[in-house]
This record gives C-alpha cells, sequence and structure tokens, in this order.
C-alpha cells in the first residue's frame, strides 16, 4: 500500500509539474537561456576577452626554441670545426631566442585599451540582446494573455446564446414564442459559436509564437501554459512619470547608448594604435645554442715516433735524421662526445633593432586616415542611437498616455453599454423587445468590454515599456 501510496503521489506530482504555468519573469528567464542572438552576444563577449589577453601578450616577450638532426654529404666547411668535410656527417643543433618590443610608438598599449573597451561594447550588446529578448516575450505574453480573454468572453457569450436557445425552445414548447424567434435565436448562436472558434485560434497561434520566442521543446510546448495576471489588481490610474526624466534615464542607462559610447572610445584608440606606425620601432632579441658535429674529433690513442731522412753528410754520405716526430694515424682520433660538443659549442648572443618607417607604399597614412574615418562613423553611430531612443521614448510615452485616455473612453463606453443592456433585458422579459434587438445590444456590450480589457492590457504593456526605459525589468506583478 505505501508503495503503491508513493507511486500515485509521484505521478501527481509529476503531472502538476509538467502543466505549470509560466509567469512573465519565468517566460523571460527561459527565453534568456534559449535565445540564439543572445547565445552569439555572449559568444562574442568571449571573443572580445580572448582579444585583452591577445592585446596584454604584446607587452611580454616571445621564446621559441628549436632542435635540429640532419645528415650532409660532399665538400663543405663543418660549423663547429671550421674544417672541411668531405664524408657524411651528422649533424644536430639546439636553441632558444626569445625577442621582446622596447618601443612600437604605443601600438601596444593603445592596442590594449581597444580590446578593453571592446570588452565593454560586447558587455553592453549583451545587455542589448537581453533587453530585445524581454521586450519580445513581453509583447508576446500580453498577446497570449489578450486573447485568452478574448476566448472567456467568447465562451461567455456563446454559453449565453445557447441559455437563451433553450429558453425560447421551451417557450415554443408551451407556445408562448413562435418559431421565427427560435430561428433568429439559433443564426444567433452559430454566429457566436463561430466567433469562439476564431478567438480560440487566435489565442493559439498567440501561443504558438510565445513558444517560438521561447524555443521549447515538443514535449514543453505541449504542457506549456502561461500564468494570467489578475488585471483588477493592478492600479491603472498612476500618472506617468515626466517625459523628460524618462528620456534621461534612457539616454543615460540604456545598453545601447552605452554600446555606441564605447564604441566611440574604441575608435579612438584604433586611431592611436594606427598612429604609431610613424614612430621607429625598437626591439632586443636574445638567442642561446649548442650543436654536435660529427666532424668534430679528438685523440684516442698512442701515437708512433719516427724520424725521418732528411739528407746526407758530404764526404761519407751518411744519411741525417730528423729528431723523432710523432705521428697520428687515423685510428687514433675518434668523434668527440656528445655531451662535451653540448657543452663546449655553446654560443650566446643579443641584438638591439631599430627600425625606421621611411616609406611603405602608403599604408601606414592611409591607415591613418581609415581610423579617423572610423571615429567619425562610430560619433554618428552613436548620435544615430541616441536619435533613435529619444523617438522610441516619446512615441511610448504618447502611446502611453493615449492608451491611458483609450481606457477611460472605453470603460465610460462599456459602463453604457451595461446600462443598455441591462435595460433591454428588462424590455425583452417583458415582451417589448424580441430577441435580435437583444442581441444587438448585447453584442454591443461584448464589444465594448472586449475594447475596454484590450485597453486594459494595452496600458499594462505600455506602462511596463516606460518603466523599461528608466532601466525597470519588465514584469507583470501590481
Amino acid at each position: 500500500m505505501n508503495r503503491i501510496f508513493l507511486f500515485a503521489l509521484f505521478c501527481f506530482i509529476f503531472i502538476i509539474r509538467s502543466h505549470a504555468q509560466l509567469t512573465l519573469e519565468q517566460c523571460v528567464e527561459k527565453a534568456w537561456a534559449n535565445n540564439l542572438q543572445l547565445a552569439q552576444s555572449s559568444l562574442n563577449l568571449d571573443n572580445a576577452e580572448i582579444g585583452v589577453q591577445n592585446a596584454m601578450g604584446g607587452f611580454l616577450p616571445n621564446l621559441n626554441g628549436q632542435a635540429s638532426h640532419g645528415y650532409n654529404w660532399g665538400q663543405r666547411i663543418d660549423p663547429f670545426t671550421n674544417s672541411f668535410a668531405s664524408q657524411r656527417i651528422q649533424s644536430n643543433s639546439f636553441g632558444v631566442s626569445s625577442s621582446i618590443d622596447l618601443f612600437t610608438g604605443g601600438q601596444n598599449w593603445s592596442n590594449y585599451q581597444r580590446s578593453v573597451a571592446d570588452v565593454r561594447k560586447a558587455q553592453w550588446d549583451w545587455e542589448n540582446a537581453r533587453n530585445q529578448t524581454a521586450l519580445a516575450v513581453a509583447n508576446a505574453f500580453l498577446t497570449v494573455v489578450m486573447n485568452a480573454e478574448f476566448v472567456k468572453m467568447a465562451q461567455a457569450t456563446a454559453d449565453n446564446s445557447l441559455q437563451q436557445l433553450n429558453r425560447l425552445n421551451k417557450l415554443l414548447g408551451i407556445g408562448t414564442v413562435s418559431e421565427g424567434n427560435v430561428a433568429e435565436m439559433e443564426a444567433q448562436y452559430s454566429a457566436d459559436a463561430a466567433s469562439l472558434v476564431s478567438a480560440q485560434n487566435n489565442y493559439q497561434l498567440a501561443k504558438l509564437n510565445l513558444v517560438q520566442l521561447l524555443r521549447l521543446s515538443s514535449s514543453e510546448a505541449n504542457s506549456f501554459e502561461v500564468s494570467y495576471p489578475n488585471i483588477d489588481q493592478f492600479k491603472l490610474d498612476i500618472p506617468l512619470p515626466p517625459k523628460s526624466l524618462v528620456l534621461e534615464s534612457a539616454l543615460n542607462a540604456q545598453p545601447s547608448i552605452k554600446s555606441a559610447e564605447v564604441g566611440v572610445l574604441s575608435a579612438h584608440w584604433a586611431e592611436k594604435s594606427a598612429k604609431g606606425a610613424r614612430y621607429p620601432r625598437l626591439s632586443a632579441s636574445m638567442s642561446l645554442g649548442t650543436g654536435y658535429s660529427g666532424a668534430a674529433k679528438v685523440l684516442n690513442g698512442s701515437p708512433d715516433s719516427l724520424s725521418f731522412p732528411i739528407g746526407t753528410v758530404m764526404g761519407s754520405n751518411d744519411i741525417v735524421f730528423s729528431y723523432p716526430q710523432l705521428v697520428y694515424s687515423a685510428d687514433d682520433y675518434k668523434v668527440k662526445s656528445f655531451g662535451n660538443q653540448f657543452q663546449d659549442n655553446v654560443n650566446r648572443s643579443f641584438f638591439l633593432s631599430l627600425t625606421i618607417p621611411l616609406f611603405n607604399g602608403f599604408q601606414t597614412h592611409n591607415n591613418v586616415k581609415r581610423a579617423a574615418i572610423n571615429v567619425q562613423n562610430a560619433s554618428l553611430s552613436l548620435e544615430l542611437a541616441k536619435q533613435q531612443l529619444t523617438t522610441d521614448v516619446e512615441t511610448a510615452y504618447a502611446s502611453a498616455l493615449g492608451a491611458a485616455q483609450t481606457l477611460q473612453a472605453n470603460k465610460k463606453s462599456w459602463e453604457s453599454n451595461q446600462k443598455a443592456y441591462d435595460w433591454a433585458s428588462t424590455r425583452y422579459e417583458n415582451g417589448m423587445i424580441n430577441a435580435m434587438e437583444l442581441s444587438i445590444a448585447r453584442n454591443r456590450l461584448d464589444i465594448a468590454k472586449a475594447q475596454m480589457i484590450r485597453s486594459q492590457l494595452d496600458l499594462i504593456f505600455k506602462q511596463n515599456i516606460i518603466q523599461f526605459y528608466m532601466n525597470q525589468p519588465i514584469r507583470l506583478q501590481p
């Protein structure tokens, strides 16, 4: 029994979790985790950080090692013995070398500062991608909520028509109403049922759009539901902050502006780096090496002491011999050991090199001109970003004001149509009007209610847009 109970509890929890409703904030988080453009922005940030490390390496010396092993045939001068060698000779060389730039006209420093600016720009681009993703998700989320409300209204309207139709059928059975009244209500119910199907289709399309933005898997999409906010809990009569304050906050804090500002700074450092190529370059290099040669030989035996005839004595013709001399044969030599040659053949070097640019086919001059143009282009991009943001803020502010006014007008329209429908219902029950006239009054009420709900959701969204431009997160919490 305990196992059955635990299994049932597990299944219940799984079903609840698999159909968990997501709030707007949870949808935004999921979109941030799955959005491909945001992933690309993150990779661009990683790439920019690698650029900083690469620029830092420009201040450090390089270090390289080398080794070789080979054979030579034919007449040549052995580099380790400085003697001619004609037989096959094995040779090896080993070494390490290093060089460092002592002065580069400030290019290394400029490149480092530019790479730091590029990292900051990539960070702001990433923040901007997050903001744009949040805006798109919020718009899609509220569209789902709005269409869900329309489905509820269409369902209520269809249910009301069905109740009226059932009521008229009963009255027809006792002869109180005519068949024409029933036919009119049947036509109205069919129209309301068609409106319900249309509303449901619109809801599914809105939900599909949100699912695609979140990039949900098939299993996640099948169980996906949104958590609907309670519109009645929102305070929609709160006045908007001054437009100048919204605009100032946006220009000072929006990532798109920050990215453009850092882009100008990066272009300035790139221009300084290009100008640095006009200056002389001073560098130092060092090397340490050694080697081995099969032609390097040392004594390995006892020489013979020999005297050679050098002449005769006049008169007696006695042969005169030279003093004894040491004579070595080829067997008395051996190749010098690898270890001894490795130690004895060590060589070192140190050089200072000064390179003075005189003429390089106008490349430096043109690079400086291009860098100056890029500075101007980055400055214009900053001004365009500010201009676009100002336009967006002013449009959003005017839209929010218009949404508030529209809500008030639609609220009054709904109240008036509610009174008209209540009066029409009373007259219909007293037989003063027919079902068609009652249906017209109800349709007007439904339209007014739909317009009011639409304007409420529209105002909620546009209020969030204003808060977004004031660097606050988009949220649907009253």
